[in-house]
């Protein structure tokens, strides 16, 4: 059995991976176990995202594996594990942490509630370069499942603790709360 490499992307990934570890254990045996429903969100972002990392984990210990391989033989090593260049992978990884840091300007200014749907819209007609239909329908799936899922069925009200610097103004001003007309008044209707 050969000894896993390490780089710096590896320890990053195993980094991430042991991250997503202790949020599904301390979910499962930490506070889950005194409430299921405090446990409910941490496992369902925890457990995909530790599939995810695993199989991040295993993609980058390949990667060094051949890029290692590579040099002892002599061979360059100029390509990042997707196959692009590195100059590439670089402007991919500026382009997408401004797509982040966007994210959560917006969620600061407008709150979750609205970001939430307006980003993926944004994402997938910029970012992805769909059609104008892929984009409202993508919008429209986010803001179904955030207010649906989370606010109707399982009852957690992310309006009020996410709400956004410009709708809590709009709110002073106005005098009602602009997140009620984001919401789905006949999800109360249907059992949720």
């Amino acid at each position: 059995m050969s000894r896993i490499p390490l780089s710096p992307r590896v320890a990053f990934s195993a980094f991430i991976l042991a991250i997503f570890v202790w949020v599904v254990l301390d979910a499962l045996f930490g506070f889950g176990q005194r409430s299921s429903r405090a446990a409910l969100f941490p496992l369902v972002i925890g457990l995909p995202a530790l599939g995810l990392s695993l199989i991040v984990i295993a993609g980058e210990i390949q990667h060094t594996r051949a890029q290692t391989a590579l040099r002892s033989s002599g061979q360059a090593v100029s390509v990042t594990p997707g196959g692009v260049s590195e100059r590439v992978a670089k402007r991919r990884t500026a382009v997408i942490l401004a797509w982040i840091v966007g994210f959560y300007a917006s969620i600061w200014l407008f709150g979750f509630m609205l970001t939430a749907p307006l980003a993926t819209f944004l994402y997938i007609k910029v970012a992805g370069k769909e059609s104008w239909r892929a984009a409202i329908i993508g919008g429209a799936i986010s803001w179904a499942f955030f207010n649906g899922i989370f606010q109707r069925c399982l009852r957690l009200p992310l309006e009020e603790r996410l709400g956004g610097a410009v709708i809590e103004r709009l709110e002073e001003l106005l005098g009602f709360d602009p997140n009620q007309f984001l919401l789905f008044p006949f999800l109360d209707r249907v059992g949720c």
